[in-house]
């Protein structure tokens, strides 16, 4: 407590411990280290705070006593109508939600995805438990005819069918607990290796998959669930033996008299579950096999790419800019190398959207708007990053000067905004009334700007004339391996030096190909 930890080269006093096992984050999975004031934000990327077109806050809030859900839900609505009503340019149509937080499984906006991938997940394995069920039912049918003479002389002898029924329950009921015990024994050495695996990610995370007494329960809730539904019928039928018969040990003539009997009948079930577990089965593997074969709209085979935040290691812009610059230089000076360019988005990004206001210029002065995507991008990044252009121009070095009243839209916002018409040379506007028009100098290729399931979505690309502090990314298309390609690409990064030292700059980079 005091003291003070230095965090991208600024000084942090520590207020406060919180115990281990709190993570403290909206979206459960991600793990954290520390936590900072938000404002604190404004030393990465100022934007983030002073713009309203930013949307990447949630506010978690603790109610008052007495205070319901609902009537948090109607005081938040009436927030949100206010700022539509003071702020129609960022805010027309958005409202405001009111989640409770035991109900998020992952992350509010992701929970309508995930929840029905977690129900199918967990149909498919009720069906696997049901086939389970069903075949040891089976085997259970078989193994009550063997004991067919000695549960008739127990009969015999005064046994209640009760009795018998309430004894091969007991006997089914170890099975069933042997089965849930190995299932917690291979839960845990799965939860662990769970733990450990750390993916290939920019974030960390932390999964609390830990077997606690909820797991347990709900593991012995299923087990004696699986006892009953497996044991109840072979028990019962058992209990009722042709008892001159089975003191004979006539097994013949009851299997004359048996020629489809209950164990038969219940292959079918078997089957049926069995075929649809397979079926969904080769459906989940032909969609993972047409995702692979999408067209994202970008070159993903020769695209290396380095993430760099100077603003972390105390770059101001002019030192920034110069840094990128000379990068830029030297991998351009690289054989092989096709195209290099810098941006602050990427498409399929981890961070988040960009989203504004797109408002179209009409000539009767009433323009047309819809929500859309963006991202600044440098000199030669479509030709970096594979992106075709089907119209007009990319942008050149001419362009990245600030207040370049220029942009390059995508090819499902001419569609939407000039249908039939050649949008080059047209005019459009991101964001509120008070900010400039830009002229349209080009048309790209839609590409995927969140998950590849989507449909096109509006994207327009302005050119990257300032906030070299913040996070950007150097995407390089050569005609090598892209793995290489990056290696080398965080060796230019250590070599590209200005004012400060370079070193700094290489210790926050991050890189993928």
């Amino acid at each position: 407590m005091g003291r003070t930890l230095a965090l991208n080269g600024r000084p942090y006093t520590i207020v406060g411990v919180a115990p281990s096992w709190f993570m403290g984050m909206l979206v459960r999975g991600f793990a954290a280290d520390l936590w900072a004031p938000t404002m604190m934000m404004g030393h990465i990327r100022n934007s983030r705070l002073d713009e309203r077109n930013e949307r990447w806050l949630f506010v978690k809030a603790r109610l008052a006593g007495g205070v319901s859900i609902e009537q948090a839900a109607a005081a938040v609505a009436t927030v949100g109508l206010g700022l539509e009503r003071d702020h129609p340019a960022t805010n027309q149509g958005r409202r405001l939600r009111v989640v409770p937080s035991a109900a998020v499984l992952f992350m509010p906006d992701a929970d309508r995805v995930l929840g029905p991938v977690a129900a199918m997940l967990l149909a498919a394995a009720g069906l696997v438990l049901l086939v389970a069920c069903a075949n040891l039912t089976g085997l259970l049918l078989a193994h009550a005819s063997g004991r067919r003479r000695e549960i008739a002389v127990r009969l015999a002898l005064g046994a209640g069918r009760a009795r018998i029924v309430r004894q091969l329950l007991i006997e089914h009921a170890g099975l069933a607990a042997l089965g849930g015990a190995g299932a917690l024994l291979l839960a845990g050495w799965a939860a662990t290796w769970r733990v450990g695996f750390k993916p290939p990610l920019p974030v960390p995370l932390s999964f609390d998959v830990w077997i606690d007494g909820r797991v347990v329960a709900h593991t012995a809730a299923l087990a004696v669930l699986a006892a009953l539904l497996m044991g109840s019928l072979p028990a019962s039928r058992a209990s009722r033996p042709d008892l001159v018969p089975a003191l004979k040990g006539d097994d013949a003539g009851l299997a004359r008299r048996r020629r489809w009997g209950l164990r038969q009948s219940l292959l079918v079930p078997q089957v049926a579950m069995a075929f649809v577990l397979l079926l969904v089965a080769a459906l989940f593997t032909r969609s993972v096999s047409h995702a692979g074969a999408i067209d994202p709209g970008f070159d993903l085979d020769r695209t290396a790419l380095v993430a760099l935040n100077l603003g972390l290691s105390g770059y101001d812009e002019a030192r920034a800019r110069a840094f990128y610059d000379e990068l830029t230089r030297r991998a351009q000076a690289r054989p092989g190398v096709r195209a290099v360019a810098v941006t602050d988005r990427i498409p399929l990004d981890l961070y988040g959207s960009q989203s504004t206001t797109l408002t179209r210029e009409d000539d009767d002065g009433a323009g047309r708007s819809a929500l859309g995507q963006m991202g600044h991008v440098g000199a030669g990044y479509f030709e970096a990053m594979g992106v075709a252009i089907l119209r007009g121009r990319g942008f050149t070095a001419g362009d990245t000067v600030p207040g370049a009243p220029v942009a390059v839209v995508s090819a499902e916002t001419a569609r939407r905004f000039w249908p039939g018409r050649d949008p080059v040379g047209r005019r459009l506007r991101l964001g509120g009334e008070d900010v400039p028009w830009l002229e349209v100098v080009g048309v790209a290729a839609d590409v995927k700007v969140q998950t590849l399931g989507e449909a096109p979505v509006p994207f327009v690309y302005r050119p990257l004339d300032a906030r070299h502090t913040g996070l950007l990314r150097v995407v390089a298309r050569v005609d090598g391996d892209p793995a290489r390609a990056a290696a080398w690409l965080r060796e230019d990064v250590s070599r590209s030096t200005t004012t400060w030292r370079s070193s700094r700059a290489a210790r926050c980079a991050t890189s993928w190909a």
